[in-house]
């Protein structure tokens, strides 16, 4: 059983969490360029979720989301 310390929203520079996602082809690309242009258009609409390991950020779910809002010009999500 996993137990949580704490839970709080904060607003981060996405360009300050660390993710493992790395686009491989040029659909992919692609897809992230659409989905930049739609948070440019329409903000974050889903959060991300993020854990500390040892004072950095890490990507727990939405690294797509963290990548198109760093393409789309975000300063905090």
């Amino acid at each position: 059983m996993v137990h949580l310390k704490e839970k709080r929203i904060v607003f981060l520079d996405p360009r300050n969490i660390k993710t493992g996602y790395a686009t491989t082809d040029q659909n992919e690309r692609y897809r992230l360029l659409l989905l930049s242009e739609s948070i440019r258009e329409n903000g974050l609409i889903l959060p991300v979720t993020v854990r500390t390991s040892g004072g950095i950020y890490v990507a727990v779910c939405g690294e797509k989301r963290i990548k198109a809002s760093i393409l789309a010009g975000v300063k905090k999500i």
